[in-house]
């Protein structure tokens, strides 16, 4: 096969020139041919400069550090995600969801599939993975009327979500990490679960029990007993 040439210039593989003033190196990543302009005249010493770009940037690819974004950052293929990845948060929090389903006890999977249901996909899962901010986070938690230990309880499965997009190198950065414990939101507004607490009498309590058979008497009798949460009596 014969050489390609530029006005007499032998143009390596993967190099090509694209008008006066510009040069193009096509290179695969990700399964894709992917082509990207310089802004370079086509002289003999900005072809070999190409070239060894180019070289770079497979070598890069190779080992795994490529940042596209970085290299090319007018790119239009710049922010695509690796091949299988989520787009959305909602995609995100859903394939977290069922790749920590046999790793949770029953009730932890139930507050973490509430969470998703309720409060994250409703909230963030039109949103772009890449786009989710620490604002997007800080707005929420602001405008909750949920008592602080739940909102905690539900953004432990955001952060667990976006922990794991880190490592896969869906995204650069956990804009979780600079999420404080809730307790420290001084403009939290206070949620009804502060309000005063108000527990049945024990004619009350009498009452109750009087109307229950079989296991629905024992459950409250034994919740009454030793004040459990909904969610362990579930568990056990």
């Amino acid at each position: 096969m014969a050489k390609r040439t530029y006005n007499g210039i032998d143009l390596p593989k993967g190099i090509r020139v694209r008008g006066k003033n510009s040069i193009q190196i096509a290179f695969t990543y990700n399964g894709k041919e992917r082509r990207e302009t310089i802004k370079l005249e086509p002289t003999i010493n900005n072809i070999k400069h190409a070239f060894r770009r180019l070289n770079r940037i497979q070598g890069e690819i190779e080992k795994g550090s490529f940042d596209y974004a970085n290299e090319f950052p007018n790119s239009k293929y710049a922010n695509q995600l690796p091949n299988g990845a989520p787009t959305l948060v909602k995609d995100a929090l859903i394939r977290y969801l069922e790749q920590t389903r046999n790793t949770l006890e029953y009730s932890t999977f139930q507050d973490y599939s509430n969470s998703l249901n309720y409060h994250l996909i409703p909230e963030f899962g039109h949103i772009e993975i890449t786009k989710l901010t620490h604002e997007h986070v800080i707005n929420w938690i602001n405008k909750q009327q949920l008592s602080k230990s739940r909102i905690n309880n539900v953004i432990v499965t955001l952060r667990g979500m976006l922990d794991d997009a880190l490592i896969n190198g869906w995204i650069k950065s956990n804009p979780m990490q600079r999420v404080p414990k809730i307790k420290k939101f001084k403009h939290l507004k206070k949620s009804n679960s502060q309000e005063k607490i108000d527990p049945f009498t024990p004619k009350e309590i009498t009452k109750i029990l009087s109307s229950c058979t079989g296991q629905s008497h024992n459950l409250f009798e034994f919740a009454f007993a030793t004040g459990m949460r909904t969610s362990e009596l579930i568990g056990i």
